[in-house]
This record gives C-alpha cells, structure tokens and sequence, in this order.
C-alpha cells in the first residue's frame, strides 16, 4: 500500500469553484460578500495544520496569504503551500481626481486604510501610461480626463505585495459660473 506517503494538495475550490494553488485568486470586483469559502481536498489518510474547510475573511483590500502544510500518514513527506487571495482596491476609494485632468494615489497610510505604496502603474483603457505616484492628461486647457477612459492601477505595497485596483472612470466637475 504506498498511500501511506501522500501528502500532496489535490483540490482546491473557492466558493466552490476549483482553483489553482499556484495562481493568486482575485475577487471580483462586483463580489457582495465580505468572505469566500475554501475547501482543501488532500489524501483521506493524510493531514493537514488547519481546517479543511474554512472561510476567510476578505472584507478589506488586502493580499491575503494562508500558509498549510500537507502531512503523510507516514510522515515521511511534508508539503507546504500558500494561498493568496486578493481583494482590490475599489478606485474611488484610493485615487483623489485634482482638477479634471489629474488622477493622484491617496498614499497616506493614515487615510487609505493603511497601506503604504512604493510603485505603480495607471492604465488607461488596457495600456500603460504613467508610473507616477498621480496621472495627468497634460496641462493645457485640452489636457481633461476623459469619462469614458477605463482607469485602473497596479501598485507595490512597502512589504513588496504587489495588488490593484478595481477599474472605473472618472467624472469630471463642471466649472462654476460666477454671474
């Protein structure tokens, strides 16, 4: 009998759905519920450091990591995995609009929901267009935002985590007439 010696990951499913170990899970960015639900399916004779089935809480944007070990009944083999979970960053809540042609990171941890960014990367309809810590359509008077851009971010986290924002678009202010 050599299932004594099994000690590998087989399954794993979120919400239900099989997903790849290797594979950073992502939210979706419509997703309502503050947790998913995980389901580690390993040999029937070998164990492993935590529940099997168990939910985490996603309720903040954060890249979540699990760490799990994978023991054979024998114990002559050990796995070790981790699973990482993303929940992004909804844009109106990190990005502040200056003006209506400026897009700038709120990176202040006191005010962000802690977190602290080192790099980033804005997109602008699927392709790069600045690594600023803020986007700026130009400073002419035709320089506006457009409302119809799709804006989203990648961004480096000081630990070295690196997350992104949800996409959305802009909404420009119309100027206030003095009469």
């Amino acid at each position: 009998d050599n299932t004594s010696n099994e000690a590998d990951l087989q399954r794993l499913y979120i919400n239900g759905v099989l997903h790849d170990i290797n594979q950073t899970y992502i939210i979706p960015c419509d997703y309502a519920r503050s947790i998913v639900d995980v389901e580690l399916q390993i040999p029937s004779n070998a164990s492993v450091n935590m529940d099997r089935v168990f939910t985490l809480d996603v309720s903040k944007p954060f890249l979540y990591k699990v760490s799990f070990t994978v023991t054979s009944l024998d114990g002559t083999r050990v796995n070790d995995y981790t699973l990482m979970v993303e929940k992004s960053f909804q844009l109106n809540k990190l990005v502040i609009q200056k003006w209506n042609n400026t897009l700038a990171i709120n990176n202040n941890a006191a005010t962000n929901g802690g977190h602290t960014f080192t790099a980033c990367t804005w997109y602008k309809n699927g392709v790069a267009v600045s690594s600023k810590l803020y986007y700026s359509a130009g400073n002419s008077p035709s320089g506006l935002l457009n409302e119809n851009d799709e804006v989203y971010l990648v961004l480096t986290k000081d630990n070295g985590d690196v997350m992104q924002t949800c996409p959305g678009n802009v909404t420009l202010k119309r100027a206030q007439t003095i009469s």
